[in-house]
C-alpha cells in the first residue's frame, strides 16, 4: 500500500502585498517546509548548494544553476543534500498571481512563440526545468531580489521586466545550443565550480590558462562565451556570493568578512558589494533580518 505523503497549499495572500503581485524572497532550504502546491505561478532558481527537488511522486537532483518554472497546482518541495552549515541549499524563489503571467505574456514586444511556449507549460501541470549555464539567470535573479528588498521608485517595473528576461532565457536556452567545445568543457565547468567553492584563493588568468593548456586570448573568449562574464567579473561575482552567505549567516563584522573573501581594502570591498547587489554590505545585512 503506498504511503500518503502530508501536503500542504500556499495561499498568495500570505505573501502578496496589496497592490503588489508579486514577491520575492531567498530562502536556505530546510526539511521544515512540508511538500505544497500553491495557487500562485513560481520561478524558482537554486543559487547555492546541492539537494533534491521532489515533485509530486517523482525526485530529481538539484545544484547551482537549476532554473525552474512552477505552474499553479504542481506540489514540490526542495531538500538539502546536507544539513551542514557550511552546505546550505539556498533558492532564490519569484512568486506572482496568474494575472501577472498573463499580462506579461501579452505584453508588446513577446514574440508569439514565447506566449504559446509558456501558456502551453502554464496549463499542462509540468514543471520546465532549465541550466543556467552562463549564469545569465542568476544576475537576473539577483538585480530582482534587490530591487524587491531596497523597494526604489519603478522597482515593480524592475520586477516585471526580470520576470520577462526570465521568460525569454528559459525559451532561447530550451530551442538554442551553442555549447563550448567539449574539450574544454570539463576543464572550465572545474574551474568554475573551484572559484565558487573557494573564491577568496581563486587563480590568477595566467594560472587558469595554464591549467587548461591555452592561451589568454583563447581562454578569454572561450570562458566570456561560456559564462557570459570576463574571467575577473566571474570571480568577484563568487566573492560577492560568499560575501552574502557570510552577511546572513554569521556574526562576523564587515571588515572580517572582506577579508575572507580576499579583500584587504575594505573601501574598495564595500563599493564592489554595492556595484553588485545595489546596497553596502551593512544595509544588506539589515534588509535580511528585517524580511526575516
Amino acid at each position: 500500500m503506498p504511503v500518503r505523503r502530508s501536503v500542504g497549499t500556499l495561499q498568495g495572500n500570505s505573501f502578496f502585498e496589496s497592490g503588489l503581485p508579486v514577491y520575492m524572497n531567498r530562502v536556505r532550504e530546510s526539511f521544515d517546509m512540508l511538500e505544497h502546491a500553491h495557487d500562485f505561478v513560481e520561478i524558482s532558481y537554486v543559487s547555492e548548494g546541492a539537494g533534491t527537488h521532489y515533485i509530486g511522486d517523482q525526485s530529481m537532483e538539484v545544484r547551482r544553476g537549476d532554473l525552474f518554472f512552477i505552474p499553479i497546482g504542481i506540489s514540490h518541495v526542495f531538500r538539502p543534500a546536507s544539513v551542514r552549515d557550511d552546505r546550505p541549499l539556498v533558492v532564490y524563489n519569484c512568486i506572482f498571481q496568474a494575472s501577472v503571467l498573463e499580462d506579461l505574456l501579452s505584453a508588446p514586444g513577446i514574440d508569439d512563440k514565447v506566449t504559446s511556449w509558456f501558456q502551453t507549460h502554464a496549463l499542462s501541470q509540468n514543471i520546465l526545468r532549465m541550466r543556467d549555464h552562463h549564469e545569465e539567470a542568476h544576475r537576473v535573479m539577483q538585480e530582482m531580489y534587490g530591487e524587491f528588498t531596497r523597494r526604489d521608485i519603478g522597482f515593480l517595473a524592475a520586477l516585471y521586466r526580470g520576470i520577462i528576461q526570465l521568460f525569454i532565457l528559459m525559451f532561447r536556452k530550451q530551442h538554442n545550443h551553442s555549447p563550448v567545445p567539449q574539450t574544454l568543457h570539463n576543464g572550465l565547468e572545474d574551474l568554475m565550480r573551484n572559484i565558487r567553492l573557494n573564491g577568496s584563493s581563486a587563480p590568477g588568468l595566467e594560472e587558469a590558462c595554464t591549467a587548461l593548456g591555452i592561451g589568454e586570448r583563447q581562454f578569454s573568449r572561450l570562458f566570456k562565451r561560456h559564462t557570459g562574464k570576463t574571467y575577473i567579473q566571474y570571480v568577484q561575482n563568487a566573492r560577492i556570493e560568499h560575501s552574502l552567505r557570510l552577511l546572513t549567516g554569521s556574526n562576523l563584522s564587515v571588515r572580517e568578512i572582506a577579508w575572507k573573501c580576499g579583500y584587504q581594502d575594505i573601501k574598495f570591498f564595500n563599493a564592489l558589494f554595492k556595484k553588485h547587489t545595489g546596497m553596502t554590505p551593512r544595509a544588506y545585512r539589515s534588509s535580511f533580518l528585517n524580511l526575516n
